[in-house]
């Protein structure tokens, strides 16, 4: 963006950093400011990632969808039960499966 705006003539504003590259302290701020910014979106990630390992070891279901065959716990959205209808499927297929 420092680079590549200034060559094709393109001006940037971001109104909620207070940021215009019309501006003679755009040159200084904007290198800065992409510092913190790179250094949040590492922090937060690394925070995400260690909720969804706390969950994991916390045995928590985690995920957008379950497996077939189960759905969430109405009461906990992080557990997992049996859904019964889908688990006569489940056990037809693996007994037509174990028989060839």
């Amino acid at each position: 963006m420092e680079r590549i705006f200034p060559e094709l003539n393109v001006r940037f504003i971001s109104v909620t950093d207070n940021i215009d590259s019309m501006k003679q302290a755009y040159d200084m701020l904007l290198p800065i400011k992409n510092i913190f910014n790179e250094q949040y979106a590492r922090d937060i990630s690394n925070k995400v990632q260690a909720t969804v390992k706390s969950k994991q070891k916390a045995g928590e279901f985690i995920g957008a969808f379950t497996s077939y065959g189960y759905k969430k716990s109405p009461a906990n959205k992080n557990k997992l039960v049996i859904d019964e209808y889908a688990s006569e499927v489940v056990k037809r297929v693996f007994t037509m499966y174990a028989q060839g």
